[in-house]
């Protein structure tokens, strides 16, 4: 084996003399030792933080960012579970089936280490949780429920030993972390969700939302059918289109502190569980079903993704989205009817739903008259639509009705 020998004066004290005696005692302190490049670690944190948060309706990224890599360096736990998380990520970012073994040797370690902190005070260490939330995601993504329950119940305990979410509070951002894990398991499965946070009020305040929620008020109570939809389900509708339209306001300052964008998404999504999670039966009101589940489609398109593929799917929320228009929407009228079907085909939807879509979409504009997409986008952002998430994949599938009707006709 070949060895670099460098004699060090250690008579001198200046930096330079320093500098070296560091590097090459280092270098000796980890040989052996496998490191992440400094490259690498930064484009697999940009790929993580970008699927979290949807970047263009975010300030800048680099307290995110700044924040994941301090928590990185916490404890070893947190170490290996960090580069568990971006293995995985990085796996779904460039399509590729297997589980990594880089991500399942990282995950190992920092199970093992929570395995050996159980008897002890770190037990419930921030740390700690962070890697079982984390294990709730993996499994969700591979579809394994029942282990995904296992882990949740898990996390729920955690949660419960150290005095609740509230206790928490001092980390905002695992405690967002926390919530939108349990949301998507709702989502995912159709239970009830084991915390609930409703911030919105302080979102709305630090946004400075309020005067655009009002506006909604106006707009939307002004609909034919807005009177008739549940007064609870009707204020979630008009939260979200009050924030729909702050981001699409014309003078294009829509950019929103990240943490504060996952607590309004965090808030409005417990308050859809909570008027009715998708296991239990259906629903007595068809408009309600209606815009219960297109709201809760629009805002899986603000979960976890990259470059506009989803994390997980959302099979229950596609089948039930289905199931409300295969058994007609009395008293929705046919705007809120194209609405859903967009936002649904560009969320939810799956490819063997592409045709009966395709085909619905198709009859729905020739009713209403529509014949360009600057007229449809007209229509869909009366309700809730982002321009900056939304319109790229919606005209995409209103190009692909369009080029469908002709080559049946």
């Amino acid at each position: 084996m070949n060895k670099d020998f460098k004699f060090i004066d250690g008579t001198k004290t200046d930096k330079s003399t320093r500098r070296v005696a560091l590097s090459h005692a280092m270098k000796g302190k980890n040989t052996g030792k496998t490191h992440q490049r400094r490259s690498r670690l930064d484009r697999d944190f940009t790929f993580v933080v970008e699927a979290v948060y949807p970047s263009v309706l975010c300030l800048s990224l680099d307290r995110i960012k700044s924040y994941w890599i301090q928590m990185m360096y916490i404890d070893r736990t947190s170490y290996h579970c960090s580069l568990a998380l971006m293995a995985t990520l990085n796996g779904f970012v460039f399509d590729r089936e297997a589980e990594s073994l880089e991500a399942v040797h990282h995950l190992g370690k920092a199970v093992g280490l929570i395995n050996q902190k159980l008897d002890t005070a770190e037990a419930l260490s921030n740390s700690s949780i962070s890697v079982v939330n984390f294990l709730i995601i993996r499994e969700m993504f591979r579809d394994e429920q029942y282990s995904a329950e296992i882990h949740l119940k898990g996390l729920q305990k955690m949660v419960r030993l150290r005095g609740g979410l509230s206790r928490l509070e001092g980390d905002r951002t695992l405690v967002l972390k926390i919530s939108k894990t349990d949301i998507d398991y709702a989502f995912r499965y159709g239970t009830p969700t084991g915390f609930y946070r409703d911030g919105i009020a302080q979102a709305a305040k630090e946004m400075a939302l309020n005067k655009f929620i009002i506006i909604a008020d106006y707009s939307v109570c002004s609909g034919t059918n807005f009177d008739k939809i549940d007064p609870f389900l009707l204020r979630i509708l008009l939260d979200i289109i009050g924030l729909a339209h702050w981001f699409n306001r014309d003078d294009k300052r829509h950019k929103a502190d990240p943490d504060m964008l996952q607590e309004a998404i965090v808030s409005v999504c417990y308050r859809l569980v909570r008027f009715h999670a998708l296991g239990n039966p259906p629903l007595e009101s068809k408009l309600d079903a209606a815009y219960h589940i297109g709201l809760i489609a629009f805002m899986t398109t603000l979960f976890l993704q990259f470059d506009g593929r989803r994390f997980l799917r959302y099979s229950l929320v596609s089948r039930c989205l289905k199931d409300i228009i295969e058994r007609g929407l009395e008293g929705c009228d046919s705007d809120s009817l194209l609405w859903l079907l967009f936002i649904g085909g560009i969320s939810v939807l799956e490819a063997a739903d592409q045709r009966w879509v395709l085909l619905e979409i198709a009859h729905m504009v020739q009713f209403l008259g529509i014949e360009s997409w600057v007229q449809l986008r007209q229509l869909l952002i009366k309700f809730p639509w982002i321009g900056a998430i939304h319109d790229e994949p919606g005209k995409a599938l209103w190009e692909t009705v369009m080029t469908s009707s002709i080559e049946n006709s």
